[in-house]
């Protein structure tokens, strides 16, 4: 079956996520299926009292790298702060490049920004022998882990309203992203457009947490792989700033 006709990624629905079979098993290579992943995660974050308000997909071309992105809240609602909410993002791969992991995650609502940290809580690259329980198990350990997480997401994007950009920071800033490929040059006009509407949000100058918007915001709509490698860049690059 050919899932995505994209030489890169595409964002797809979870039933197609779902139909996607693993590659036969080897003696010493078992992968994991996507579906089983998904299955697993979604038991541990509702034994950790989270629920799933929504969910997002994307995979590769061929299907074998999976890239998910769950907004959840403790259950009974009751975020902490209503222009953030937590994101769960879960990887899979099917062809030994990557660990089964999640990771923490926010998204800023007033502007639709998704942005994921660059820390995975990750199960094993080697998946030789991993059962559904044992999957299930370290489901549910990698969930108690980024679920602990989540206020620092918070108190991360707060903290970097507090730094200011003043006109010389600014520019050194935005000249180390685009050395840094966070920023393509092709995408240096977009960004300042965005940069703009993050200022204006803010009503302010611009602080650093405007550079983190404006990169997000650019990002805006592309596959969640993309989104979180950009953003796992990005999130080591504003912490070296900090």
């Amino acid at each position: 079956m050919s899932l995505v006709a994209h030489s890169d990624t595409k964002r797809v629905p979870e039933a197609m996520v779902m139909e996607v079979d693993p590659p036969e098993w080897t003696e010493t290579w078992h992968p994991v299926s996507h579906r089983a992943v998904v299955r697993s995660l979604g038991k541990a974050v509702e034994q950790v009292g989270l629920q799933v308000l929504h969910k997002e997909y994307s995979l590769n071309r061929v299907g074998t790298r999976m890239f998910a992105s769950w907004a959840v809240e403790k259950t009974g609602g009751g975020m902490h702060n209503t222009k953030v909410g937590f994101e769960i993002g879960i990887r899979n791969a099917m062809d030994k490049s990557m660990a089964i992991g999640v990771c923490a995650g926010t998204r800023v609502f007033v502007c639709d920004n998704l942005a994921f940290s660059s820390e995975y809580v990750a199960f094993r690259k080697h998946t030789g022998g991993l059962s559904i329980p044992e999957l299930d198990f370290l489901s549910n350990r990698a969930v108690l882990s980024v679920a602990g997480n989540m206020q620092k997401e918070i108190d991360f994007l707060e903290a970097l309203k507090r730094i200011a950009m003043g006109t010389i920071r600014f520019k050194e800033t935005v000249f180390d992203l685009l050395s840094a490929g966070i920023v393509p040059p092709s995408q240096f006009e977009a960004f300042m457009e965005s940069w703009e509407e993050e200022r204006t949000i803010e009503g302010g100058p611009g602080t650093l947490a405007a550079i983190h918007g404006a990169v997000t915001r650019m990002i805006r709509g592309k596959s969640l792989i993309k989104v979180a490698k950009v953003t796992g860049m990005l999130r080591n690059f504003i912490e070296s700033r900090m």
